[in-house]
């Protein structure tokens, strides 16, 4: 899996989403001394995915703080979401649609290693709560990231494809299963363009509305549960903002509405394949799939 391909400027290196993870963590740490990191496995009893390798070495366990193994007693700016890790359903759930129901809270999804620097970074200067979701399935997608102060404002969506016959809105690690369909579509004649939020809360809709009446029709994508979801809420805006400029209602893709198996066939069946947004979007498009 990598990132879309984007301008590369000089200052700008080939980084994975874990170490523009920690880049991003370490020049925070150094330019502000209130910054701190506190959580499970963080410090000196180690670091299971390697993202916060060579904080503690470098700060101290007095600014990288190891808690006790305990959900319940704490509370911190990172989390990691994403299914088929195989780690049944404890460890495979992506529930970032019930923080995002919480007002005053701020939800940050961001796909790319150079959106999880800028992003995390605006995070941290953020005066407000924000909870920021890192796909744990994403730590090795490897991208372009801008050295330096690269910051990314919250609440600005990204276009990571441009297309002129269907919008396709992924958050997280769906943009990239949105953009493998894409490819798809492309060599079917359908030019899909996908839009990723980047943060649910605050929601840049403005954006999205205005790529939804661009085509005319619209699929949401999203790794958490179907009912009740972010599909819900972002189907919601588009249709309620975009109708009289929409060819077809707004379908949507999200997880079964089932806990995630340890299966690994199972578990495959559970979150959106490129396969089924490329047959998603052909239903939007009024295409018969006996003629593909």
């Amino acid at each position: 899996m990598s990132t879309p391909s984007v301008a590369v400027a000089e200052d700008t290196r080939e980084l994975t989403l874990g170490q523009a993870v920690n880049e991003a963590l370490a020049e925070e740490l150094r330019r502000d001394p209130a910054v701190f990191v506190i959580g499970e496995d963080v410090a000196e009893a180690g670091t299971p995915f390697k993202v916060l390798s060579g904080l503690v070495e470098e700060f101290g366990p007095e600014r990288i703080v190891d808690s006790p193994i305990s959900e319940a007693g704490i509370a911190g700016i990172r989390t990691t979401l994403g299914a088929t890790r195989r780690s049944a359903a404890q460890h495979s759930q992506s529930l970032h649609a019930w923080f995002a129901h919480v007002p005053g809270l701020k939800v940050v999804l961001p796909s790319t290693p150079a959106d999880a620097k800028g992003l995390l970074k605006a995070a941290i200067r953020d005066d407000n709560p924000v909870v920021f979701f890192e796909d744990k399935m994403m730590f090795q997608v490897k991208g372009p990231v801008p050295a330096g102060d690269h910051v990314v404002p919250l609440g600005v969506a990204d276009v990571k494809r441009t297309g002129r016959d269907l919008t396709i809105v992924a958050t997280s690690s769906m943009v990239h299963v949105a953009l493998d369909a894409a490819g798809t579509l492309a060599g079917q004649g359908v030019e899909a363009e996908v839009v990723d939020p980047r943060t649910l809360r605050p929601l840049d809709a403005d954006s999205l509305v205005a790529s939804a009446k661009k085509t005319g029709r619209v699929l949401v994508l999203d790794e958490g549960y179907e009912s009740y979801g972010a599909t819900a809420e972002l189907a919601s805006r588009i249709a309620a903002d975009a109708f009289y400029d929409l060819d077809a209602p707004v379908r949507r893709l999200g997880a079964m509405d089932v806990p995630i198996p340890f299966s690994p066939p199972l578990e495959d069946l559970t979150v959106p394949t490129p396969a089924a947004v490329v047959a998603e979007a052909r239903k939007l498009m009024g295409i018969d799939e006996r003629s593909a």
